[in-house]
């Protein structure tokens, strides 16, 4: 919506000024300019959502996303102190007033992801172990894991299996018997919910499947007809259907 009210913004001039009802917010270069940085880092922080979304995100997935965002935060402090807005296109068509307010915006704005998501830096190790065990120094390890990592780090036919993916890498390969710590702490690490995405989700979905006109569903219709919406298990309708006795009559 901002990109196109940005956009469009002499056409929307002129045509309120054809019913005499003038605005004179688009004449004012500052005010543009303040639309302009608006629209920019929406963009951006929309971007950063869509990542955000999804159920096959595993949170050290969401956490890499969060770390590049705050990377580009710096990157853009230090441009728009040199007055380089080349990563804000709406901005940059703008005759900019003051570049002071915009750096503090992005400033304030890198504060409040340093202190939202601190509780993701404090366990960055334990992400790190887990999406990356074959790279991590053995010293940083937690010590009761540190001799089960070494046996992992050390196995080549595992190191082959790691590319397969995450979960199938800890699920099928990685043995409990011979790591059962180091397996342990992959399951926590899947188990961890990085955002609401799922439950918003589940709440829409029962919008849909809980309308007026299905008066008589019950709480048990309700729960399976919501599971069969989520879930990411396909059916398996062929097997379903040969396990019903069909009539003879028919």
């Amino acid at each position: 919506m901002l990109r196109r009210v940005f956009d469009l913004r002499k056409e929307i001039a002129a045509f309120m000024e054809s019913k005499d009802k003038a605005v004179p917010h688009f004449t004012n270069e500052a005010w543009l300019s303040d639309l302009g940085f608006l629209t920019d880092i929406t963009s951006h922080l929309n971007d950063l959502n869509k990542k955000l979304q999804g159920k096959e995100n595993l949170i050290h997935e969401l956490f890499d996303s969060l770390k590049a965002f705050q990377v580009k935060l710096d990157l853009w402090i230090n441009q728009f102190k040199k007055n380089v807005t080349t990563h804000f296109p709406h901005l940059s068509s703008c005759q900019i007033t003051n570049m002071d307010k915009y750096i503090s915006a992005l400033e304030d704005m890198k504060t409040q992801f340093d202190s939202r998501f601190i509780d993701f830096r404090k366990n960055e190790q334990c992400l790190n172990l887990f999406a990356r065990p074959f790279s991590v120094s053995v010293e940083d390890a937690p010590e009761e894991i540190q001799m089960e990592l070494i046996e992992l780090q050390c196995n080549s036919i595992l190191k082959e299996k790691f590319d397969l993916g995450l979960l199938e890498f800890y699920s099928k390969y990685v043995s409990i018997t011979d790591f059962p710590k180091l397996r342990n702490h992959a399951l926590k690490m899947t188990s961890l919910f990085g955002t609401t995405y799922l439950c918003e989700q589940l709440f829409s979905r029962m919008k849909c499947v809980k309308s007026k006109t299905r008066a008589r569903i019950t709480d048990g219709h309700l729960e399976n007809s919501l599971r069969i919406a989520t879930t990411t298990i396909g059916a398996n309708i062929d097997k379903l259907v040969k396990n019903k006795i069909c009539q003879t009559s028919h």
